[in-house]
């Protein structure tokens, strides 16, 4: 389990990040994948 955060309130808007070989998307601010 890895939790993503992000420090401003602006990233609200899905976020594509890389975790363990897979494109999560995220849609809120502190979501766990």
């Amino acid at each position: 389990m890895t939790t993503v955060k992000f420090s401003t309130m602006q990233d609200r808007k899905p976020i594509k990040v890389n975790v363990d070989g897979e494109d999560i998307c995220l849609t809120r601010v502190g979501d766990e994948v």
